[in-house]
């Protein structure tokens, strides 16, 4: 499954305006899950606590340019975090 590519989108609920939305239901409650990085590229994966689904914030460099792209995920494509139990993490 491809991955989808979504605007990043801040919360507009109170309390949220710099919060990171959920690119699936548009929830404010996302939960790091890990970190990956290489020269010049960093993916922060995220797990949704409302609808369950996965995501990554992929940060990039280009000629200058910094890039910030929210991106859906497939289930399972987000590995669990270390301090997180296997029953906490979505299915």
């Amino acid at each position: 499954m491809a991955a989808i590519t979504e605007e990043l989108h801040l919360g507009n609920q109170d309390g949220g305006d710099h919060a990171l939305c959920c690119p699936h239901c548009g929830d404010l409650h996302m939960h790091h899950a890990n970190v990956t990085t290489e020269p010049d590229h960093v993916w922060i994966g995220f797990w949704c606590e409302s609808c369950r689904k996965t995501s990554e914030l992929e940060i990039e460099q280009h000629k200058g340019w910094t890039l910030v792209t929210l991106v859906r995920r497939p289930k399972h494509s987000v590995p669990r975090p270390a301090y997180m139990f296997e029953h906490e993490m979505p299915s």
